[in-house]
């Protein structure tokens, strides 16, 4: 619920359950062509949006937390983003 008094600094978004899987696949593989993803970065931008840590992306990729990291460095760069957060916006935007 959004505190109607403090609206106009809120953002709200909704997604549905629905065709979620197929907009995700759409997004992501305009992200990979738009910021020059290699496929380790596309991976860790997949897992990203599911809001998984770098702990949890290192272990489903099964490589070290650090590496993790790394990709992630340059994931920042391609998209020119400071943030983790910074980088769903920019992909979701690819749209």
């Amino acid at each position: 619920m959004i505190d109607p008094s403090n609206w106009e600094k809120r953002i709200l978004i909704v997604m549905s359950e629905i065709g979620v899987g197929a907009w995700k696949d759409n997004v992501i593989g305009k992200a990979k062509e738009k910021f020059n993803l290699t496929a380790h970065e596309t991976t860790v931008v997949r897992h990203l949006l599911k809001g998984w840590t770098n702990k949890e992306i290192a272990n489903e990729m099964r490589v070290a937390e650090q590496t993790v990291k790394e990709y992630f460095k340059r994931i920042l760069a391609k998209t020119r983003s400071t943030t983790r957060t910074g980088i769903i916006m920019r992909v979701v935007h690819c749209r």
